[in-house]
């Protein structure tokens, strides 16, 4: 057999040896379908249209698409970031949580969702602090309800009564001894020190004050809080066009310095809540011991 020597005829070979298995893949095989990965990203491009749309609900849901595709953590913060802008701040904090227990420390996104969900929990307390105020604003405790001069006059008559030493009685001799049965006792209970109830509410008051102030120093750092993060890109870095780092640093040690003197007042407050409810209860009493031979017995007699 003689050799190809020809250039053209070596060329129109080797290109018969390659088209020659086309045919087959063609009828046999489907084009290789599109990776979880390449899918993950076209959502997520989605989703950023969305968001900068101010859709942030529906920008969420397909972040979590994307990070069921593929579990990246920058899906997982992005979802929890349009969550949050979105007032969904539950599913926030559970995102932000699940991100921190799956992600190793070392990754950028570990230490975004660590501060990320600090802010949202404060948001959450702030919150729930803002709606316990409201509902005790429009459903105030019910004042007591005043007696009748009448019924009063007759429970002061009936307790004076009572404090009343009978005179003694006189035995009449008798051949045989008697044992005479034991006197009765009256307690007769003094109201309450005005000195201690005036402690204790002035305690009450304290508390009240210090809890306001509490949702006040909570509120307005939240609400600049807020202002400040809205000036961060989609990744959670500031944009340097409109926020200069040592500004933002500034505001930011603001912000945390209201937050931890917020949730310090609030726990001063409760603590003179419970020191007012307490001197209250435990307010000190004077008890009275009277004999009362003709009660055959003992009574006990309060007065508040």
């Amino acid at each position: 057999m003689s050799k190809i020597s020809h250039p053209l005829t070596r060329l129109l070979l080797a290109a018969v040896v390659v088209l020659a298995p086309l045919p087959a893949q063609a009828a046999g095989r489907h084009p290789a379908p599109t990776s979880a990965a390449a899918q993950a990203n076209i959502l997520a491009l989605q989703a950023v249209q969305f968001h900068d749309q101010k859709d942030f609900l529906t920008a969420a849901k397909l972040f979590l698409r994307a990070y069921s595709l593929d579990p990246a953590p920058d899906y997982a913060y992005s979802a929890g970031r349009a969550e949050e802008d979105g007032g969904a701040l539950l599913d926030a904090e559970r995102h932000y949580q699940t991100l921190l227990e799956t992600t190793d420390p070392g990754n950028r996104f570990y230490a975004k969702a660590k501060a990320r969900l600090a802010v949202v929990r404060m948001r959450i307390a702030v919150g729930k602090a803002a709606a316990a105020a409201k509902e005790a604003a429009e459903h105030p405790p019910a004042p007591p309800i005043p007696l009748p001069p009448e019924s009063m006059a007759e429970a002061e008559t009936a307790t004076a009564s009572l404090a009343v030493v009978p005179p003694p009685v006189v035995l009449a001799t008798a051949a045989t001894p008697t044992v005479a049965e034991p006197p009765g006792i009256v307690l007769s209970v003094a109201p309450p020190e005005p000195g201690h109830v005036a402690a204790g509410r002035s305690a009450l008051a304290l508390g009240a004050v210090a809890e306001l102030a509490a949702i006040v120093l909570l509120a307005t750092a939240n609400s600049d809080q807020n202002a400040l993060d809205a000036k961060r890109t989609l990744n959670g870095n500031f944009d340097p066009r409109t926020a200069q780092l040592v500004d933002v640093q500034k505001e930011q040690r603001s912000i945390n310095a209201r937050v931890v003197a917020g949730w310090t007042t609030g726990g001063v407050g409760t603590v003179a809540f419970a020191a007012g409810i307490w001197l209250l209860a435990t307010s000190p009493q004077r008890v009275a011991v009277l004999p009362a031979p003709d009660l055959g017995g003992a009574r006990l007699a309060l007065r508040f």
